[in-house]
């Protein structure tokens, strides 16, 4: 629960507050959630509590958290990162959104439906995704394949069976198991970061060529954080778009994003992030 997300991290913080962060968490190879356990213990497994810890970490051992994640890899980070907009279960995608890729929940309506919803996005020009978290039968599934013609996908998620001509991605698995054949047989991982860990989306990112990253709708400064790893991972529309979603949001997400809203600045994000943190601390 968030009660016991937040007595966690009281019980974290009282006990970082004297530790001295090993310079071995900058390789992020398992080194930072080891240094994290041995100082919290089971408080530091929590997965909402594990973001925050390691969010924290990175924050206060480099300036830049996208170059730190890049580095990590072998490669470089990328400057902006596009951003795929999330569309409900029950609605049709706008007509003139700015980002090049949209994703569809499905699964609330009919698989026929959801096919529908499929074609009318294609036609309006947009790379499509599909997450019917879960909810497909293999029978629902095949009907809505059989429904989607020759609309093209970008790949669907968690899919009940694969079919030779949908990628498959992998998203609820990935919190499953440490790895799997399944892992490799998938052409895509999408990774929550704010659930399985910043350590274990690169871990997979070493392993498998297109890694994506998604957010569990966090508030602005956690999609911050996801946006920096996005940059480092395979040049995709990260899962950034629950942004949209956000009642409020103290840390102004939106404010960073390019003038059509379909990109997120790296660079002014990250700014931003230390200049959030500033005014945390102050008010402590």
């Amino acid at each position: 629960s968030a009660a016991d997300a937040r007595a966690a991290l009281r019980r974290c913080a009282a006990k970082l507050e004297h530790a001295t962060i090993p310079p071995a968490v900058k390789q992020l190879d398992g080194s930072l959630n080891r240094f994290l356990h041995d100082v919290c213990g089971a408080d530091a497994e929590l997965p909402s509590v594990r973001f925050a810890l390691e969010t924290a970490v990175i924050g206060l051992v480099t300036r830049s958290p996208s170059a730190l994640y890049a580095s990590a890899l072998g490669r470089g980070a990328r400057g902006s990162v596009d951003i795929a907009a999330l569309v409900d279960g029950e609605d049709d995608a706008p007509a003139f959104l700015p980002n090049r890729v949209v994703k569809l929940k499905a699964g609330v309506l009919a698989p026929e439906r959801d096919a529908a919803r499929v074609r009318d996005a294609v036609k309006k020009h947009y790379k499509v995704r599909v997450d019917a978290n879960r909810r497909w039968s293999r029978e629902q599934y095949e009907t809505f394949l059989a429904h989607l013609g020759d609309a093209p996908l970008d790949f669907v998620e968690e899919p009940p069976f694969s079919s030779s001509n949908i990628p498959a991605a992998l998203d609820e698995t990935l919190a499953e198991a440490d790895w799997s054949p399944a892992f490799d047989d998938a052409e895509v991982l999408v990774a929550k970061p704010a659930l399985i860990g910043l350590e274990r989306t690169l871990a997979l990112a070493r392993r498998h060529g297109r890694v994506v990253a998604s957010s569990c709708f966090e508030a602005g400064a956690g999609l911050a954080h996801v946006a920096a790893l996005g940059a480092a991972l395979s040049d995709d529309a990260q899962g950034l778009g629950t942004y949209a979603w956000l009642a409020e949001d103290p840390f102004a997400f939106e404010e960073l994003l390019d003038d059509d809203g379909a990109a997120f600045d790296v660079g002014a994000g990250e700014e931003a992030l230390r200049a959030f943190a500033h005014r945390v601390f102050e008010r402590r």
